[in-house]
């Protein structure tokens, strides 16, 4: 945290603006990868005056599997799968989530405890700058992947469930009891999936603004830094015309 170089304390460090963008930097991803990996909703289609129903359900990391897409009775489970990119961009948003606040959270105490070292200052700078740049770039790719990656598993499953829907009413569904036995289609919830994915754009905002403040950081402290030849002339002895 690079306006700890400016000669703050560190008492009054804690009323800086860029106190609290280090802070929402390891708070905001805790709302990330959490809604993230506890995620479990199920869809499905029932028929109401019937006891046959099919049931696929959401989990992280997203993986299909013999649990995934179950039926009843004799109806055999729906024959698809997930695409595997849906469960590798899930667990890459995760991963960049948790190794952001892992970063901030390191960056925060090494610049506690080289506080007010210049010699060590430049290069703390310096360390922290690639860092903000390599996180924001990994934020936003890995938050655009899984957004990418959500929207089509939203929309195979929803597919899917339109397709046993048709089935089960061409299957079972005829004769005088035909409208009650039309299914009714239910689909997932995925409002905390999307909320997890507007934290990850609001994260990456605050990483990047973090990261033109520590740029502009390391510009001041080169400024500040003396000249070498300047102080080499000015150590030189005075010499008496004779």
């Amino acid at each position: 945290m690079a306006l700890l170089f400016r000669g703050e304390s560190r008492w009054k460090i804690l009323s800086h603006p860029l106190f609290w963008l280090k802070v929402a930097e390891i708070v905001f991803p805790l709302f990330m990868f959490p809604y993230c990996i506890t995620y479990n909703q199920q869809g499905g289609v029932y028929v109401h005056d019937q006891s046959k129903s099919c049931n696929i359900t959401l989990k992280y990391p997203f993986k299909y599997d013999n649990s995934t897409a179950v039926c009843s009775q004799e109806d055999a489970p729906p024959m698809f799968s997930f695409d595997t990119a849906i469960s590798v961009c899930a667990q890459f948003f995760v991963g960049v989530a948790i190794s952001s606040v892992l970063v901030a959270a390191i960056m925060v105490v090494v610049s506690i405890v080289v506080h007010k070292n210049g010699a060590k200052a430049r290069i703390v700078i310096t360390v922290e700058l690639f860092l903000d740049i390599l996180v924001s770039f990994l934020l936003v790719i890995s938050t655009s992947l899984w957004l990418y990656n959500l929207l089509n598993l939203k929309k195979k499953v929803n597919n899917e469930l339109l397709y046993i829907a048709n089935v089960v009413e061409r299957s079972h569904c005829f004769g005088p009891n035909y409208e009650k036995c039309i299914p009714t289609e239910y689909e997932p919830d995925y409002s905390v999936l999307f909320v997890s994915l507007g934290f990850g754009y609001l994260t990456f905002v605050i990483w990047l603004v973090n990261t033109v403040a520590v740029y502009r950081d390391l510009l001041d402290v080169r400024h500040r830094e003396p000249d070498a030849s300047l102080i080499w002339t000015q150590e030189l002895p005075e010499t008496s015309n004779s």
